[in-house]
């Protein structure tokens, strides 16, 4: 089951004689969205549809059709990044 978390074991933690840390910490693997045009940059949202949002509040993009299809008005793209990666300043 994947619950969105792996875990991991600190090298910096005291370890029992068995070898494992004594700790374990959680590390977030959900990704983050946030758009990209050529002008202008979203922030990184928690989900694809606030990304694609934020594109349609700033104008570079709309939701079209009656099933509210997501176009962009200029070329741009929704970029995903995990919480590792985006800390991490890639």
């Amino acid at each position: 089951m994947h619950d969105g978390y792996t875990r991991g074991f600190s090298p910096s933690r005291p370890r029992r004689p068995s070898g494992r840390a004594l700790s374990i910490r959680l590390v977030s693997v959900m990704p983050y969205y946030r758009y990209r045009t050529a002008t202008l940059v979203g922030p990184w949202r928690d989900s694809r549809l606030k990304a694609e949002c934020d594109a349609v509040a700033t104008g570079q993009a709309e939701f079209a059709g009656g099933r509210g299809d997501f176009a962009w008005k200029v070329e741009g793209e929704i970029e995903a990044q995990t919480a590792e990666t985006k800390s991490a300043g890639a």
